[in-house]
């Protein structure tokens, strides 16, 4: 897969930038969960360090300050209708992406969740995808991503100096078509959990990428869209 990606955006160096300067970040939530019934512990135990619902107007300077509309001669981005999507119609094994930092807050094993749905246009290979973009390295544009096809086939890539390698791929079972799928990921260490609609899909070891930012990743000619990112708080077990 041939590497085309043009934009690179640190959402931590502008939250503090309006912070220090008293704006209102409006497109930023916290909140808390819900809590857990008993001793059950699940994706909605979770806590949020940071949600995006793309729902603020594409006009919001300081939205657009994080999330842009641009075009470029391989790839379109922007907010619709509540999602922020990336398109492209010639770009058959290019990924454009663009990753999220917390300021100096470490989120190498930090769960992370997306929700994504992708349209195929004409030119579509079976790559063509929306996914999760983890432990992403800005010094030298080595990531681990997680995506799903429009049809359920799951890729989990690494890429890195030799370009992209392919950890794992199958078909999920818990993909439901037409609709928007939750994409997740958990670090522990050199082991990397995937989930699917927040059910585990596979557990992948891999030494190399220590860590780095989450974020989001469009593969191949489509269209990919995205809804509610968000970066929960560090766990102390993983969700059942």
């Amino acid at each position: 897969m041939e590497e085309k990606v043009t934009m690179r955006w640190i959402i931590g160096v502008i939250i503090g930038v309006l912070a220090a300067g008293g704006g209102a970040v409006t497109w930023i939530e916290y909140f808390t969960s819900n809590s857990d019934n008993g001793d059950a512990f699940t994706w909605k135990s979770l806590q949020s360090n940071y949600l995006e619902t793309f729902n603020i107007a594409y006009t919001d300077p300081s939205m657009l300050a994080v999330w842009p509309t641009f075009e470029d001669d391989s790839w379109a981005g922007g907010i619709s209708d509540g999602n922020y999507c990336l398109s492209s119609t010639i770009d058959e094994e290019g990924a454009q992406y663009m990753f999220v930092g917390l300021g100096e807050e470490n989120l190498e094993n930090t769960p992370v969740s997306i929700e994504v749905k992708s349209k195929s246009l004409p030119g579509s290979t079976p790559i063509s995808a929306a996914g999760l973009m983890y432990r992403f390295e800005s010094s030298n544009a080595y990531y681990y991503a997680f995506t799903v096809s429009n049809q359920g086939v799951v890729y989990f890539y690494k890429k890195n100096q030799d370009g992209y390698k392919v950890l794992y791929t199958g078909k999920s079972e818990v993909f439901e078509s037409d609709r928007f799928n939750k994409l997740a990921v958990i670090g522990r260490g050199d082991s990397l959990h995937l989930y699917i609609n927040d059910s585990l899909e596979k557990i992948i070891e891999d030494k190399e990428l220590k860590s780095g930012d989450p974020g989001i990743v469009g593969i191949g000619i489509g269209k990919h869209c995205f809804d509610n990112f968000t970066i929960y708080k560090n766990i102390d077990r993983l969700p059942g």
